[in-house]
């Protein structure tokens, strides 16, 4: 008998829609057999780079293990037969960049030809605008400095940095654990992500052991909030969110606002790192008010 694994994505990526895919282990092998896709309907090109997109690519085994990242992608590709060329010749620098370039390209084009079409000297001036915008590196660098950070993933060993990763972006940043009584609004944050993500909110998870009410393990963690709770969105591995042993990230949220008070508080933030709202653990994600607050920021 066969075990399911799952394949997700945190985010957006530029070369895929976002979606949750299934796999079948094939016995005595590390290889997967394709199931079945469920597409989200998330837009597609997403703007991220080849480096970000990977950081948001999670496989888990049948065995249970969550890999994440490169290793992930290569898991990917492996449960393709035929395809696993094409994941040796992206997986080379150069050819991943030019491959999100082109994608971007046509998605570009396939939007452009739903409207009514421009001549060719437009065309020319478009394409041209579109290849000397910023790049993520430019982007990150004027980044917050509270948010250039280099971030350990849950139950990974791959890093994230929230400012090459997400810079520019609106986020909601939330301080989380896996035994408390506010533990299900996970549901109501995946919920916020699944409906605002499209816009461009960022959802980020910060499991602490603060109020001591975090997992003992980390695959106990992952265990709740990706499988019980169905999460997609960034989970950090656990780290202090009070105090002087604050990561600092919430250092400075606290400079801005307050410190948390119990878990699940949540902030708003907006691209340039200015604390918009603050949420403690009794307002629900779905509550009206937090939504109006999330329309505020994105807006």
């Amino acid at each position: 008998m066969t075990r399911r694994i799952q394949v997700f994505y945190d985010g957006g990526c530029p070369v895929c829609s976002r979606e949750i895919a299934f796999y079948r282990a094939r016995p005595g092998t590390d290889a997967f057999e394709w199931i079945d896709v469920h597409r989200s309907g998330e837009s597609l090109g997403a703007g991220l780079s080849r480096d970000a997109a990977l950081a948001r690519l999670h496989v888990r085994l049948a065995d249970g293990t969550l890999l994440s990242g490169a290793a992930a992608f290569a898991a990917m590709w492996r449960s393709m037969p035929g395809l696993r060329w094409l994941g040796r010749l992206l997986a080379v620098p150069p050819f991943g960049a030019l491959a999100e370039l082109g994608y971007r390209m046509f998605l570009w084009v396939r939007r452009t030809w739903r409207r009514p079409r421009l001549s060719y000297p437009q065309l020319a001036i478009a394409v041209i605008g579109m290849l000397s915008l910023p790049s993520t590196g430019t982007r990150a660098a004027d980044c917050p400095a509270f948010l250039n950070h280099d971030f350990t993933k849950l139950h990974s060993s791959e890093k994230i940095n929230i400012c090459k990763a997400y810079a520019g972006k609106p986020l909601l940043l939330v301080n989380t654990a896996s035994h408390c009584g506010y533990t299900p609004q996970f549901r109501g944050l995946e919920a916020v992500y699944k409906k605002y993500g499209e816009r461009g909110l960022v959802v980020i998870g910060f499991p602490s052991d603060d109020f001591n009410q975090e997992a003992q393990t980390q695959a106990e963690t992952a265990q709740v909030c990706y499988v019980n709770y169905g999460v997609t969105f960034t989970m950090l591995a656990p780290l202090a969110v009070t105090g002087d042993s604050a990561n600092p990230v919430f250092k400075e949220l606290a400079r801005q606002s307050r410190a948390p008070t119990w878990n699940f508080n949540k902030y708003l933030v907006s691209g340039d790192g200015i604390v918009m709202h603050y949420f403690d653990s009794s307002t629900p994600p779905d509550s009206p008010e937090f939504e109006d607050a999330i329309e505020q920021l994105i807006r």
